[in-house]
């Protein structure tokens, strides 16, 4: 994975790691790239990797200095509330991820709640995907 991330260029590059086993080490250098400044990644695909606790951690760990990261795709990760709200955690001073992509996951109406606290205080974040998650009227109504 190191050979595929790139220095900084004027364009951005994104990375598609979809359907990958993320080891610690593979995690450990993600978020090292995006904690770099010299790095200027803005596109992340993580679809189908199935993330454990410790890789949100590192993930959100490093999205919560990133100053690239435009999109972020973590559907069908099996991602559960408990998990998400770290990451929703270090999205709330974000100044750049502006398209979370969350479908297919098992979030629900408490994650909801916890996605509508962070939406009013983050106003770059415009798209989330929370398509074919278990969230029910109820939590659907936080979201509006």
């Amino acid at each position: 994975m190191v050979k595929l991330i790139a220095p900084k260029r004027a364009t951005g590059m994104s990375l598609n790691m979809r359907n990958s086993t993320m080891t610690e080490r593979a995690m450990a250098t993600l978020n090292q790239t995006l904690r770099d400044p010299k790095f200027y990644l803005v596109g992340l695909d993580l679809r189908f990797c199935y993330l454990n606790f410790d890789d949100i951690l590192k993930l959100a760990n490093g999205i919560k200095i990133n100053t690239t990261l435009v999109k972020l795709d973590l559907s069908s990760n099996a991602l559960v509330q408990c998990y998400a709200k770290f990451l929703l955690e270090e999205l709330i001073d974000n100044t750049c991820l502006a398209d979370l992509r969350l479908a297919n996951n098992l979030l629900d109406d408490e994650f909801a709640v916890d996605l509508a606290l962070l939406l009013e205080q983050n106003q770059i974040l415009h798209t989330v995907d929370l398509s074919n998650n278990p969230i029910s009227e109820d939590g659907g109504k936080y979201l509006l």
